[in-house]
């Protein structure tokens, strides 16, 4: 499919608003999923730059496992490309999909942009729930370094003994992981 053709684009926001929402959902599902294959297929060059608009189209579809797949991918090239407000979208809709065990990655990653925002509560109740969900399914290495973060949020905000106290408890984690001190 050709999608460079501009055959079909509005010239006006509100008769593109009326237009979709005349159409019967199952059918905007499919049009955002024939879209959505079209261009990961390559119809607008390398899918890698279309991130977004591959999330997007995916998120609107009942396809689970793309949905996955490209808001993980979108999040983290917004994320390292310090879009912070794209990056906590996709990851927060991505956290709706995926079973406890699998949110503790993309809660450290929420974590961690949070905290570049100096979001301080947000950042600590997302690395508290990845340690959590990591300790429940027993991860201790996540645990450990999401124990780490917690004091990085802490140090950050001067409170200092709090800090000291999450980092001791993780360099007892890597000794009773066996690991050495770094």
């Amino acid at each position: 499919e050709d999608l460079g053709d501009d055959t079909w684009a509005f010239t006006h926001a509100l008769l593109h608003d009326v237009a979709y929402e005349s159409l019967p959902f199952a059918m905007r599902a499919l049009l955002h999923h024939r879209v959505a294959d079209a261009i990961a297929g390559g119809a607008l060059g390398d899918p890698d730059r279309h991130l977004d608009a591959l999330a997007h189209h995916y998120w609107h579809t009942d396809d689970d496992e793309a949905k996955r797949t490209w808001l993980r991918r979108a999040g983290e090239a917004a994320q390292a490309a310090y879009a912070n407000d794209a990056a906590l979208g996709h990851f927060r809709r991505l956290l709706g999909l995926l079973p406890d065990p699998e949110q503790v990655e993309p809660l450290i990653r929420i974590g961690k942009i949070l905290e570049l925002q100096a979001a301080w509560a947000g950042a600590e109740e997302s690395f508290a729930r990845a340690q959590a969900l990591a300790e429940a399914v027993g991860d201790r290495p996540s645990t450990a370094w999401a124990r780490v973060w917690l004091a990085e949020v802490a140090r950050k905000q001067g409170r200092y003994v709090e800090a000291a106290a999450g980092l001791a408890e993780r360099r007892e984690q890597r000794r009773g992981l066996g690991q050495p001190e770094i």
